[in-house]
């Protein structure tokens, strides 16, 4: 962990036992007096993060017995704070160096709302069931080109990580403090609150989600509406009035609404169209009329840019620069992203899912155009934590969607019969037993990944597009990962268990569990210029070449690149002028934006049998490259692979893409002899 006192500019960045007592209105414990004085840095509520010497606040439902303590101790820890009804759940061992505190929740909040009131920034929260990331994504593409902003970065919105960020992330410079706040238990949003005490908030949407533990939709309500007992004086709340239960809701602050079938809101979106990769809408607000441009797919988005839009406009930014910065917005990853593979256009959103969000994903690639030789498929996966009531509410969602006009729909299911399991990864059996009762045709059910990869491979060809909605436990983006050599999974960490470290003496690597297998991270050094990948690292294969690992080194003129290995990562050998040839070997499929950019002095390049997918810029600017040797086995060549190489010679079979690729952008060809 940093030194947090190291980053602040002349800011208080450690506090001492007393200290935190004090703030919350504790008294300090006599067992402690020795150390009470000691300035501490590594403060956490993370398991993951406490380090020798730490202050722990502990969680409410992780705690089962002695042995999370004795973890936490192990791990360096060195004062824990328990809440009192957790201590007084179980016999709790006197070794441990805990100090119990009546409702831990707001006391451990108000230390951290005490942190964050040193910075004299505007805090804006953003807590809804579901558009939370994207809402936020599109307000930072805005709020950041006009103010010195810190924005929450991917998922990480549960309350220890609001905690983290504001011991280890804000400093004095910025002006903006954008945070998400996600909930899967009751006061999940209001631990956040406490901390945030926010100028404003967003407030999406209210579903019936993580039913498992809130029972009912009231309850998530009273959850994701708990920024509003802890607004700054003067507060505003951004929100929803399509929502019922928001509109029947009423609030003692200001509120700026939006919506698309209410006409009574401040913004309001209409002529709401999808045009392929962009969704177009005109907002209505103060009698005027501005049309805006986001690449974004799905009209379930319109909500998520006029909170955006709505909260722009609270912080005075006109119009046209909204607009503007709009357009800088792009989908990544896991989260509603359209990527190419080999040929195939997939609409991924897969990182969680409930019923709303696959019944939008499903609307989305209706509307889109493809060729009429091609198909539109879906593969889902059912809500997950919907509690007991799952197979009516799954039941319902495979009746609501049974008219719709895709080709193929495949509902893949992990789960056994436990309610546990259910909960963990979602249950689709429901979903595709009401679509067979409805006399829906094509729908299949399959609960094993390897048949999974294999209905893929029979069924995808050029040319379909694949709506791909699941959660993240269900692990379809490992099915891709097999199928087509892409890095989904290794790419986007969910769980940071699912990952480790090896090593050996020249690399270190980076394991993903779901594949024993890992992307490295380091290489300590290159003996005699030549850089000889290894097939494993302890045993485990090697399947990446991690981001930018290599760019601009100069001690590798020459590369062995393994037959393990599956992707090279993004820029990952990108400025290495010693270059001169590559022969990049039939077990590596996927080749990443500029992974060989500006390598000025390499002329050859000989792609063996099997490779699959060229991305974008991926041979950028090689000024002296003068023969590519493309094999049949081309699925994708981004237009842009061979961008600035003058005099390129493509060697290439008849009637194959890579020849259709060197006629379509004028290049040389020279055919292979029979």
């Amino acid at each position: 962990m940093m030194n947090i006192s190291q980053k602040g500019k002349g800011f208080k960045r450690s506090y001492s036992l007393k200290e935190i007592c004090k703030i919350m209105g504790i008294k300090c414990p006599k067992q402690f007096k020795t150390i009470s004085d000691i300035q501490r840095d590594n403060i956490t509520l993370k398991k993951d993060k406490v380090t020798k010497g730490a202050i722990f606040f502990a969680g409410y439902d992780e705690i089962e017995d002695n042995k999370y303590f004795d973890n936490i101790v192990q791990k360096g820890a060195e004062i824990i704070f328990v809440d009192q009804s957790i201590y007084n759940s179980f016999d709790v061992d006197k070794k441990f160096p805990i100090i119990v505190v009546d409702n831990l929740m707001n006391k451990q909040g108000k230390f951290f709302a005490y942190v964050r009131r040193k910075y004299k920034l505007r805090t804006i929260a953003i807590t809804g069931s579901v558009g939370k990331t994207t809402t936020k994504q599109l307000l930072n593409c805005v709020v950041s080109k006009r103010f010195k902003t810190y924005t929450s970065i991917g998922n990480y919105n549960s309350f220890p990580s609001v905690a983290n960020n504001i011991l280890y992330e804000l400093d004095e410079d910025k002006e903006i403090y954008i945070q998400e706040t996600g909930a899967a238990a009751p006061f999940s949003v209001e631990k956040s609150a406490i901390m945030l005490e926010a100028d404003a908030y967003i407030l999406t949407n209210i579903l019936p989600h993580h039913l498992n533990y809130y029972h009912n939709v009231e309850n998530v309500l009273k959850d994701k509406t708990s920024h509003s007992k802890y607004l700054k004086r003067g507060g505003v709340l951004v929100t929803n009035y399509d929502d019922d239960l928001i509109r029947n809701t009423k609030f003692h602050h200001k509120i700026i609404t939006f919506g698309i079938v209410s006409t009574d809101v401040d913004y309001r979106g209409v002529n709401i169209c999808q045009n392929n990769e962009f969704l177009e809408m005109d907002i209505v607000h103060d009698n005027t009329f501005c049309h805006v441009k986001v690449n974004i797919v799905g009209k379930h988005n319109a909500y998520n840019i006029l909170a955006a839009f709505a909260l722009c406009k609270w912080l005075n930014i006109d119009d046209d620069s909204i607009k503007k910065y709009f357009l800088d917005f792009k989908t990544r990853g896991i989260r509603q992203n359209i990527i190419n593979i080999n040929g195939i256009y997939f609409y991924i959103d897969c990182y969680n899912v409930c019923n709303a969000s696959i019944k939008a994903g499903i609307d989305a690639i209706t509307e889109m155009k493809i060729e009429k030789e091609n198909k539109k498929i879906a593969i889902i996966g059912g809500e997950n934590k919907l509690g007991k009531d799952y197979e009516k509410i799954s039941y319902q969602l495979g009746k609501e969607i049974s008219n719709n006009k895709l080709d193929y729909i495949i509902c893949y299911s992990l789960a056994d019969n436990t309610q546990k399991s259910i909960d963990y990864y979602g249950e689709s059996k429901p979903i595709y037993q009401a679509l067979i009762d409805c006399g829906y045709k094509n729908v299949e059910l399959i609960t094993n990944q390897n048949d999974l990869i294999k209905r893929m491979k029979q069924l995808l060809i050029p040319g379909d597009l694949v709506l791909i909605k699941g959660n993240a436990e269900l692990d379809i983006t490992v099915a891709m990962d097999k199928l087509y050599g892409t890095s989904l999974t290794m790419d986007f960490e969910y769980k940071q268990e699912r990952n480790f470290i090896v090593e050996n003496d020249e690399f270190v690597m980076k394991v993903n569990s779901d594949f024993n297998a890992g992307v490295i991270k380091e290489c300590k050094f290159i003996p005699n210029n030549k850089l000889i990948i290894p097939n494993k690292i302890n045993n485990y294969d090697v399947y990446k070449v991690g981001a930018r690992l290599f760019r601009e080194n100069d001690d590798i003129v020459e590369i062995e690149f393994g037959n393990s290995l599956v992707n090279i990562g993004f820029a990952a050998f990108a400025r290495c002028h010693n270059l001169k040839k590559i022969v990049i070997p039939s077990n590596v499929k996927w080749i990443s934006e500029s992974a060989f950019a500006n390598c000025s002095n390499l002329e050859t390049i000989i792609l063996e049998e099997g490779v699959t997918n060229l991305r974008k810029n991926a041979f950028y600017n090689n000024s002296n490259l003068r023969e590519v040797y493309l094999p049949d086995s081309l699925k994708y060549i981004d237009r842009n692979a061979f961008t600035k190489c003058s005099n390129l010679l493509i060697i290439c079979n008849k009637n194959t893409l890579a020849e259709k690729f060197a006629i379509d952008n004028k290049l040389m060809i020279k055919y292979r002899k029979d």
